[in-house]
């Protein structure tokens, strides 16, 4: 039974049917509108669309989400993975500040590269304290450090670079007064050489250095 009025024009018309009243089964969740096999074409709604389910491809892109109306709590664990995020989608304007606590972070995927400022990368790869003998006293976990009393000069092994003088920036601060450091390299690690105010190098002390890699 339909209340109401119900107007029908011929096959194929501009409107093959049209009805001027509501649409509603007499029983709740039995009867279907198409099937998988006779779909309706488009769909126009003014009003708000309820359903228990949604599927489909296309029917929900990030111009149809208002801004804050996703809750971390909505989200599924695993349910929104990198590979779902376009590059360049989150920027640190959508970060609120404290929302990612560096226990959220897994180990490397921050790195100097994707922390930019004005300067460019203005993170150090490297630093460390050592003392004259070539012990580490507080560093990174990068590096190691020899005392080479062969060529008397330290070396400095930084994991996973090729050190190069002209491709680094370090800074080195002797600990002890009247020396100067002076840096090169050598089989891709970073060398330190000391020179007392007499001008004689391959002097020993204790030293603090920061390297960068722009």
């Amino acid at each position: 039974r339909i209340d109401g009025e119900i107007y029908r024009t011929e096959v194929g018309g501009d409107n093959p049917l049209k009805l001027a009243d509501t649409i509603r089964p007499q029983t709740n969740n039995t009867y279907d509108l198409g099937t998988s096999t006779y779909n309706f074409k488009n769909g126009y709604f003014a009003g708000t669309v309820a359903t228990s389910g949604l599927t489909g491809t296309g029917i929900v892109t990030s111009t149809n989400i208002l801004d804050g109306t996703i809750a971390a709590a909505d989200l599924a664990d695993s349910a929104v993975t990198t590979a779902k995020i376009a590059d360049s989608a989150v920027t640190s304007a959508k970060i609120v500040d404290g929302t990612i606590a560096t226990a959220d972070l897994v180990d490397d995927s921050v790195t100097p590269a994707k922390i930019n400022g004005t300067g460019g990368a203005n993170l150090p790869i490297a630093y460390g304290s050592v003392a004259s003998d070539g012990t580490i006293t507080a560093a990174t976990s990068n590096i190691t450090v020899t005392w080479q009393a062969g060529g008397q000069y330290y070396e400095i092994t930084i994991d996973g670079e090729n050190y190069i003088s002209q491709e680094y920036v370090t800074v080195v601060t002797p600990i002890s007064n009247n020396y100067f450091g002076m840096v090169s390299h050598g089989n891709g690690k970073l060398d330190i050489d000391f020179m007392d105010d007499g001008g004689t190098s391959g002097q020993q002390t204790g030293f603090q250095f920061v390297t960068y890699k722009p």
